[in-house]
């Protein structure tokens, strides 16, 4: 696994909260410098300043779900993305709102500034890589551990550093928490590895390789076993 990585020190957390996918993510460098990777840890303070302002979703949505409508045919039994919302059958009611509230999204100056803050973010990253001399960029997918399915929200996520910046990321396993009563093997934690541009066959090679080396993947409790199988 010959690849220069190196750690966004500033997209993890530094609280108690934090700590179990801290551990998680320690393990998983480990695992990557035992075979062969050079671990670089810098910060990407660009992160931090732009990362809050380059969500474009509420400003495209509402062009883009009424130029799918008009696509559909006329048999469609939603016709329009203002019956859709006027429907109230969403699990996603408030954000659907939003979105058809906001007309003419893409022409705000808003709109403008989230775009210019993703182009200055992508140079960011691009420039770090190219000063380091890096093949990948490695952190946590999320800083502390998933919320319950039922949480409005899962927080402190770090997909917006791929989704921002258009530039190739996978995701893998990084290990478990401590199990407790409600996660009895402990909840998964995702790493996320992020490239250059048209680097995704060199992403998936090198997490193959981890995962062939150093398998952390577990069954759920209620897989079922395979036919034949006591």
């Amino acid at each position: 696994m010959a690849v220069r990585d190196s750690l966004a020190y500033n997209l993890f957390g530094t609280a108690e909260r934090h700590r179990e996918v801290n551990e998680a993510m320690e393990a998983t460098i480990k695992k990557m410098a035992s075979l062969g990777a050079t671990i670089i840890r810098f910060d990407l303070p660009q992160y931090d300043a732009l990362s809050p302002k380059i969500d474009v979703q509420l400003y495209e949505s509402r062009t883009a779900m009424e130029r799918y409508f008009t696509s559909l045919p006329p048999t469609a039994p939603v016709k329009s993305f203002g019956q859709l919302v006027a429907a109230k059958t969403s699990a996603v009611q408030k954000t659907l709102e939003a979105e058809y509230a906001m007309a003419d999204g893409m022409n705000k100056p808003e709109y403008k500034e989230h775009m210019l803050n993703r182009d200055r973010l992508r140079l960011a990253v691009v420039k770090a890589m190219a000063d380091f001399e890096l093949d990948a960029i490695l952190y946590p997918l999320q800083k502390v551990l998933v919320a319950p399915t039922s949480a409005p929200d899962q927080p402190e996520r770090n997909g917006a550093l791929s989704n921002g910046t258009g530039l190739p990321a996978v995701t893998f396993p990084a290990g478990f928490s401590k199990p407790n009563a409600s996660a009895p093997l402990g909840v998964p934690i995702g790493a996320e590895l992020l490239g250059r541009d048209f680097s995704e066959d060199k992403l998936l090679a090198y997490v193959y390789a981890l995962e062939q080396a150093a398998p952390s993947r577990k069954l759920p409790k209620s897989t079922p076993g395979l036919p034949g199988e006591p």
